[in-house]
């Protein structure tokens, strides 16, 4: 799922017009199309042409030369996931659990005892949070025979329910290969905060130790995780939506012309405990992490959207909570209950990929299923001169102060296609025709397509 810097080609056309007195370099454009970092899991319930290019349980843990797997998570069915390791290693593969679940202490000891006699390579840790916290981070670190390995982090909880006919995020990464021998600091951002991440879990230091040999550089994405605390001064940019507010107002810039009409939006399965007062936090300290780009502050604020599933959504077919995203108190103290994993990409992470002689601009579009090779909106090659005409130009001469160096260069559009779970452009409820939002307290009239009922 890395970048493939090899990836599909095309010229693009160029619709603009010819204007003699503008210097052009004699370069060509063309798309292509980086291998993104990002994807759905399949469904079950609909045919195959709406699975395509998405991953099973299966093909992201069952390679025979899986040598160890580490599991992280909320819920987890041991024996559903060791049904997708390959049958020629699967008593053998060692395996390491962190989990969230919710036991005293005689059912930790009674679940542990009983896996232990079916998988005995696989060991079992009960992540403890306070309060109204959770362990809820969603991840697989795979290592492999060949001293490789591989980091997953998704959104499906470890059951049979959430990978049958659910829809549930992906990020991937390609094999990561051993730091060389005279490396031995991290290599990047990305594995000093996961390393950081895992360093809180009990008994970690024989996985954090053997992370710690890989080479994360690679990498096109920021993790963004959360942990249990109370965090001050340098701390709070840490975790949760102070990091992602940091990284946003640190790397990220909005295109000028893309902001008039943009939204941002937030897609979530269910939301969680969001306070007596939850429109301050949502439209307040969320919001304006969301709303952080480096350029923000040269226009208005943008439109929040939360995509929340109706009632006949849920009949038919990431939590939102300040434990999980954290919360500022009594002014200057961020405060994190829950565990939790993701990432953020962002164009400005491939500005690297670009080939010898070319200049890359990177798009990152909208993939669907009749459409998985988006083409960017009409563009002219002058768009790619943001300096405008040579100061040495004179009369329109288009040769006149053009190194030869300068008309070797050719410039490559990068497009990152990310499939979305939802449809653009987003539409609202419509109360008028019966959308009701989706409450799990609440019960509804009829029943769903497996003949139960909506009830609470």
């Amino acid at each position: 799922m890395q970048s493939n810097n090899s990836g599909l080609k095309r010229p693009l056309t160029d619709k603009g017009s010819s204007n003699s007195s503008q210097k052009k370099p004699k370069e060509s454009v063309l798309i292509r199309y980086l291998e993104s970092p990002v994807c759905l899991t399949s469904v079950q319930r609909v045919p195959p042409s709406l699975n395509v290019g998405c991953v099973t349980l299966k093909s992201l843990i069952g390679d025979p030369d899986l040598e160890l797997m580490v599991q992280i998570n909320y819920m987890i069915d041991v024996p559903f996931v060791m049904s997708h390791v390959h049958e020629n290693i699967r008593d053998g593969l060692r395996t390491i659990v962190y989990h969230g679940l919710r036991l005293r202490m005689d059912e930790v000891m009674a679940l542990n005892a009983s896996i232990a006699t079916v998988f005995p390579r696989v060991t079992m840790h009960s992540v403890p949070v306070a309060g109204m916290g959770t362990h809820h981070s969603k991840a697989m670190i795979l290592f492999y025979r060949d001293g490789t390995m591989e980091l997953v982090i998704h959104t499906a909880n470890m059951i049979e329910q959430d990978w049958r006919n659910k829809t549930q995020g992906v990020f991937k990464t390609a094999r990561l290969s051993k730091k060389s021998e005279t490396t031995g600091l991290s290599t990047c951002a990305f594995e000093r905060d996961l390393l950081e991440y895992l360093g809180r879990y009990f008994e970690h230091e024989q996985l954090t130790s053997r992370v710690r040999q890989y080479d994360f550089s690679r990498i096109k994405a920021v993790l963004i995780a959360s942990a249990p605390g109370k965090y001050s001064g340098p701390d709070k940019k840490k975790w949760g939506h102070l990091k992602l507010r940091a990284v946003l107002r640190q790397q990220v810039e909005v295109p000028k012309e893309l902001i008039p009409g943009s939204k941002i939006i937030c897609q979530i399965s269910s939301i969680g405990s969001l306070g007596k007062q939850s429109q301050d936090w949502l439209r307040g300290e969320f919001e304006a992490s969301l709303s952080s780009y480096r350029n923000s502050r040269n226009f208005g604020p943008v439109d929040l959207c939360v995509i929340y599933p109706t009632a006949e959504n849920v009949r038919t077919s990431a939590n939102l909570s300040k434990p999980a995203w954290g919360e500022m108190r009594n002014g200057d103290v961020f405060d994190v209950k829950s565990y939790e994993l993701g990432v953020l990409i962002f164009p400005g992470l491939y500005e690297d990929c670009g080939e010898s002689g070319e200049i890359l601009h990177i798009s990152m579009m909208n993939s669907t299923v009749l459409d998985p090779y988006p083409e960017p909106s009409t563009l002219k090659l002058d768009d790619f001169n943001p300096e405008g005409p040579s100061r040495n130009s004179k009369n329109g001469d288009e040769n006149d102060g053009m190194s030869s160096e300068e008309n070797d260069l050719h410039h490559t559009i990068g497009v990152v296609p990310i499939r979305l779970p939802y449809d653009l452009p987003l539409k609202k409820y419509d109360f008028t025709r019966g959308d009701h939002v989706w409450l799990a307290d609440k019960q509804f009239p009829g029943q769903d397509d497996f003949g139960n009922t909506l009830a609470p």
